[in-house]
């Protein structure tokens, strides 16, 4: 399992490190695109963070999705497809925060730091 969350960690930082990349936020691309080396870091701190950082796109998708939905039905244009990736990215963003939180839960009752 801890394979599992930490593939699914990288993969979703740098979703959300391509997609302000996109939008041509600098900053943010390379904060996030950065952000998967802290797994390297085996501190409770470390793990806060990506968790954070994760479930911090989870909203940023999920308003990208509506505004481009938007766009498109404004313009008549085909909207669903767009919309499913746009929410099955946010759904996968939101159980790799769900798995990275349990993690942290799992550790403090166990007493590891």
């Amino acid at each position: 399992m801890n394979v599992l969350r930490i593939v699914m960690t990288v993969i979703a930082l740098l979703l959300a490190g391509a997609h302000y990349g996109r939008a041509g936020d600098t900053i943010l691309k390379y904060l996030f695109a950065v952000l998967p080396l802290l797994l390297l870091v085996r501190k409770k701190w470390s793990d806060m963070i990506l968790a954070v950082g994760v479930s911090i796109t989870v909203p940023v998708w999920i308003h990208t999705a509506l505004s481009i939905i938007e766009v498109r039905k404004a313009a008549e244009e085909p909207w669903l497809r767009m919309g499913v990736i746009l929410g099955g990215v946010a759904l996968f963003s939101l159980i790799t925060a769900f798995l990275s939180f349990r993690r942290i839960y799992r550790n403090s009752k166990s007493g590891e730091k």
